[in-house]
């Protein structure tokens, strides 16, 4: 049987509430959206370069201008935006945060206003810092602040959406959260598999690492294992791809600067073609919500190597579609990438692995069919039940 929502159709009517600009020519942004208008609609609210609004599926994209001022004037201008847009806008059935931060501060008050369902996403550790930070006092200060606004917005959820495994396991007892109350889930975010197809793929001799920042994708761990192993595989490269304003010192850690290509960020669709030629990929990060280069290297048949954080170990699946190392040990990523290294055919298998892994586990359709399974447990409550 058909439900009718609040519009009347047998639809949900959803308001998402995200803090990024969002770029409708990524292959993750509007196919999402698309995909979702099976059984959704509703706005999506981010900030923007231009005041522009566009269409994706059923759902509208309604731009609020990015301020170059402070960040706490940027924050009530979005403030501002958020409840105005909405009350011209409603009904909703249910607003989905992007994280528990300013997205839920502000989803928190919409909520109130509407009297609407409220889910939250964590979609990265907020409390990540790098080794080298100081946690002098205005770090203190920082984290008190993000506690109490995370901690405000979570006790006004009515479920919470985990992106990783090890992320509820920390939040869940960090926060207080019962074992269903709000209600809670764990799986990734959608990732546009279908854009990375093996067609064409080759065994190139380049190892691949993608992103930035360096310092948080561990690019330095990386370059520190290559140096390990470069003297014994003569005719192996190093591809590193990603912006860096302190490019230099990175490639003071490079042993031989010949064996060692860096590359600014590329556009999305010119990257998956850097995957299928590479040798496999190699994700050396200090903090990860969900590696989305890991399953998209997976999507085009390569071998992946990455480090035991965040949701990597979410991803690969050790010792079959991959190999996992321990963060910040540089001697452990080397003896893994030489296991790949000297084996053509272990290569192979966890390429295949991998790629039936990622169509199987990450695709599109499941994360849609996942998202409105937990949707269903969730509008099957009252608002504030949970």
């Amino acid at each position: 049987m058909t439900r009718a929502f609040r519009n009347g159709s047998g639809k949900l009517r959803v308001l998402f509430v995200s803090y990024y600009i969002d770029d409708p020519s990524v292959p993750g942004f509007g196919p999402k959206y698309e995909k979702l208008s099976e059984r959704w609609e509703g706005d999506v609210f981010h900030l923007t370069r231009e005041d522009v609004d566009y269409k994706a599926g059923d759902f509208t994209f309604r731009g609020c201008r990015y301020l170059r001022s402070n960040v706490f004037a940027r924050q009530w201008h979005y403030l501002r935006f958020c409840l105005r847009r909405a009350g011209e806008l409603e009904p909703y059935d249910v607003i989905i945060s992007y994280d528990p931060m300013i997205c839920g501060f502000i989803s928190m008050f919409l909520k109130r206003r509407l009297k609407v369902r409220l889910l939250i996403e964590v979609n990265t550790d907020h409390f990540f810092r790098l080794p080298s930070e100081s946690g002098g006092f205005k770090d203190r200060v920082t984290r008190l602040v993000k506690k109490a606004m995370m901690r405000l917005s979570f006790s006004q959820a009515d479920a919470v959406k985990f992106i990783n495994t090890r992320l509820a396991d920390e939040y869940r007892p960090r926060f207080h959260m019962a074992e269903n109350r709000p209600l809670q889930d764990v799986f990734f975010s959608y990732i546009a598999t279908q854009a990375f197809e093996p067609e064409q793929a080759s065994d190139g001799r380049s190892i691949l690492m993608v992103g930035h920042p360096f310092v948080i994708k561990g690019a330095d761990v990386l370059l520190k294992a290559f140096n390990r192993i470069a003297p014994d595989y003569p005719d192996v490269q190093l591809k590193i791809i990603g912006m860096c304003h302190n490019l230099q010192d990175y490639e003071a850690l490079v042993d031989d600067p010949s064996r060692v290509t860096f590359l600014p960020g590329v556009p999305h669709s010119e990257i998956a073609e850097h995957f299928r030629q590479c040798l496999f990929y190699v994700l050396s990060s200090r903090t990860e919500g969900i590696p989305r280069v890991l399953i998209e290297a997976m999507a085009c048949g390569k071998a992946v190597v990455g480090s035991r954080v965040g949701g990597v170990p979410d991803v690969i699946a050790d010792g079959e579609t991959g190999l996992l190392f321990e963060s910040e040990n540089d001697a452990d990523l080397a003896e893994k990438m030489r296991l790949l290294l000297d084996d053509p055919d272990l290569r192979a298998r966890y390429g295949e692995a991998g790629l039936k892994r990622s169509r199987e586990v990450f695709s599109p359709e499941v994360y849609v069919n996942r998202y409105f399974q937990f949707m269903d447990r969730v509008v099957g409550n009252e608002p504030g039940a949970a």
